[in-house]
């Protein structure tokens, strides 16, 4: 019997190959040299591009199909190793790795046995996670794409009348794919996001929620009465491109104030996209707060004053190491290497 590896290389396509690997790199989180890499590695020939995104938009419409239809290889044995597990968010690494030699057979046969095997239950939600230091960007079924920031947790689930995720813990940054008929609301926490077609930011805190609008507009309202058209009401407030609002927990929207946001801050805010952190006049612990979230190695103020120092400038979010040393260049702040990932930082004597 031959293995799913057997079939992958008979005849296979060098180009899509390399593509499915750069989709599970990708899945996995880019260093700041491997995405440089691969964004050479696009660049090299036009197919090289066009393969990517035929991989990607496959995978994507592989995450609509019944485990029933996907009966393939590696694929099924995926499928049914979640199945089994129970569990209702079926991961988007799960599915790359269990086999995408066999993804474009599989779509083409469960897209053609659909009518008779689709169950009249909804499709079941579809979970994209990132860790410390990871980031992910996946384009969704309609064609909308979605930008994870590290330890983020998100479920997104489709129907004929809306789309629909749900932001669980972090940060996400979404461009919706225009559609009035099917509206995509996003929630986090005890409030809804409702967007047709627009870019939008959503970071999920423990205390608050902020949404950040960077292209066209969205309206914010309690997750228990989702608003049903862009009329804004007393609770329901409407955002703007280069607005932002931040609701604290428990709190209706309607009390925060919509801010507009300058470009410069704007900017910073979005700047873990392309994997730099971006401060102006920042207090340290908020700094840490960000670098700890981007890596392995830890940072910890032995001084609590040194939270309030402020910070500024453009730093890559993967070199904690080279920031620890313009710290140490100011002067007044020492740093103690106290474990293999921890960097305490001291008040210089």
């Amino acid at each position: 019997m031959r293995s799913p590896d057997d079939v992958w290389h008979e005849g296979d396509d060098p180009i899509e190959r390399i593509a499915s690997q750069w989709l599970v790199e990708r899945v996995e989180g880019l260093s700041k040299e491997r995405a440089h890499a691969f964004e050479q590695w696009k660049l090299a020939d036009p197919r090289h591009a066009e393969a990517y995104n035929r991989m990607e938009q496959t995978e994507a419409l592989l995450a609509r199909l019944p485990f029933a239809a996907v009966s393939l290889n590696g694929v099924s044995r995926a499928a049914n190793a979640v199945t089994k597990s129970a569990r209702p968010c079926l991961s988007m690494t799960w599915r790359v790795l269990g086999g995408l030699a066999a993804i474009f057979a599989v779509v083409a046969f469960a897209w053609w046995q659909w009518p008779s095997q689709t169950p009249a239950l909804e499709d079941p939600a579809v979970c994209y996670v990132t860790k410390n230091g990871g980031y992910q960007r996946v384009v969704l079924e309609d064609g909308s794409t979605l930008e994870l920031n590290a330890e983020t947790e998100v479920r997104v689930k489709f129907t004929a009348a809306e789309r629909r995720v749900t932001l669980l813990a972090g940060e996400a940054h979404f461009r919706v794919a225009r559609d009035p008929e099917r509206p995509f609301v996003v929630t986090a926490g005890g409030y809804s996001v409702r967007a047709v077609g627009t870019a939008f930011n959503v970071r999920f805190a423990p205390v608050e929620v902020e949404v950040t609008v960077t292209e066209g507009k969205v309206l914010v309202s309690p997750k228990e009465s989702p608003p049903s058209s862009f009329e804004a009401t007393e609770q329901e407030p409407l955002v703007v491109a280069g607005q932002r609002v931040v609701i604290a927990a428990g709190s209706l929207p309607s009390a925060q104030k919509v801010e507009t946001v300058t470009p410069a801050a704007l900017r910073a805010a979005l700047a873990w996209q392309d994997r730099r952190l971006v401060f102006a006049d920042t207090p340290l612990r908020e700094v840490v707060r960000q670098f700890n979230q981007r890596n392995r190695t830890q940072l910890v103020l032995g001084d609590s004053t040194l939270g309030d120092k402020l910070v500024g400038g453009t730093f890559a979010s993967d070199n904690v190491d080279t920031f620890v040393r313009l710290l140490e260049n100011s002067g007044d702040i020492v740093s103690e290497h106290r474990a293999e990932h921890e960097i305490v930082l001291h008040r210089a004597q």
